[in-house]
C-alpha cells in the first residue's frame, strides 16, 4: 500500500497493490505486449528482467507506458520483482536512473533529452542499462545515449545467459499461437473483449509453464535446518541441470527476485 498527496488536493490517495497471491487473476496487460513488441523482444525483455538488470521503457503514451510496464512485471509470476519500479517518472525523478541497482522504470519520451544530458555527465558503465523503445519496438543500450555503438544482440547474446533452448521454443510457439488468434478476432469488433481476456490468460499461463518447466522440482531442495530455518539447497538443486544450462541457473537463483520467491514459499 503508498499513501501520497497531490498538490492543490487535500485528500489523502492510496495505492493498494494485490497481495502476490492474486497476481494471477488480475488483468495485467499483457495483451497489451502483444500488440506492441515482437515475440522475440518479449521474450528478451523477460530474459532481462529473470536477470534483474535495469530497464528503462520510453513511450509517447503515458497510457500505454504504464500498461507495459505493469505487464512485463506480472509474467514474472509466481517470483515477485522486490527492486525499483516507477511506472512512469517526472523529470525530478530522472536522477535516480543513476543507481547501481536493478530497476524497472518507464518514461514519456519527451524526457529524453534530460536522461542523455545526466548520462553524458555521469561516468556509469551503461551497458548495463538497457532502453526499449515501444512505439518503435526497439531494445539499445544506455551506452548508446552517449555515442558508444555497440549492437544490443550481440552484447545479450555475449553477456546475459540464454534461456533452456526447449522451454524457449514452447514458449515462443505458445505466443505466436495466441498473436494469430487475436489478429483473427480483431476482425470481429464483437469479439473485442473477449479476445483481449483470452489472450491476458493465456499469455500469462504460456510464462507460468515456462517458470514450472525450469523448477518444477524446486521444493525437493528446500531443508529444515535446526527446527526452524528453511535454506533453499542451491549446490543440489544445480547438480540436476544440463551443464550448458547452468549459467542461466546460477544467475537466477543468486537473484532476489528467486531468494524472495523461495523466502514467501517457506512463509506459507
Amino acid at each position: 500500500k503508498v499513501k501520497f498527496f497531490i498538490p492543490y488536493y487535500n485528500r489523502r490517495l492510496e495505492i493498494n497493490c494485490p497481495k502476490i497471491d492474486d497476481i494471477s487473476v488480475i488483468n495485467a496487460n499483457t495483451c497489451t505486449l502483444l500488440k506492441v513488441f515482437s515475440i522475440d523482444h518479449i521474450i528478451t525483455i523477460y530474459k532481462l528482467l529473470l536477470h534483474e538488470k535495469k530497464i528503462l521503457f520510453i513511450d509517447k503514451y503515458y497510457e500505454r507506458l504504464a500498461k507495459v510496464t505493469e505487464g512485463f512485471i506480472s509474467l514474472l509470476y509466481p517470483m515477485q520483482w522486490v527492486h525499483t519500479y516507477i511506472p512512469i517518472m517526472s523529470d525530478q525523478m530522472l536522477k535516480y536512473l543513476e543507481t547501481f541497482l536493478p530497476f524497472l522504470n518507464g518514461i514519456h519520451d519527451s524526457l529524453m533529452p534530460l536522461v542523455k544530458e545526466i548520462f553524458n555527465e555521469t561516468e556509469m558503465d551503461n551497458d548495463e542499462l538497457f532502453l526499449v523503445y515501444i512505439n518503435d519496438d526497439k531494445i539499445k543500450l544506455g551506452s548508446s545515449l552517449t555515442g558508444k555503438k555497440i549492437k544490443t544482440d550481440k552484447y545479450i547474446q555475449e553477456n546475459i545467459s540464454p534461456l533452456p533452448t526447449e522451454l524457449e521454443k514452447k514458449l515462443k510457439s505458445k505466443l505466436k499461437k495466441i498473436k494469430s488468434e487475436l489478429s483473427i478476432w480483431k476482425k470481429d469488433t464483437k469479439y473485442d473483449n473477449y479476445s483481449n481476456d483470452y489472450a491476458e490468460l493465456k499469455i500469462r499461463d504460456a510464462f507460468i509453464d515456462f517458470f514450472i518447466g525450469m523448477f518444477r522440482d524446486y521444493e525437493k531442495y528446500l531443508y529444515l535446518l535446526d527446527d526452524q530455518d528453511v535454506i533453499f539447497n542451491n549446490a543440489l538443486f544445480l547438480e540436476t541441470i544440463l551443464i550448458n544450462e547452468k549459467p542461466l541457473y546460477e544467475d537466477i537463483i543468486d537473484t532476489q527476485l528467486f531468494q524472495q520467491f523461495t523466502q514467501n514459499i517457506i512463509k506459507e
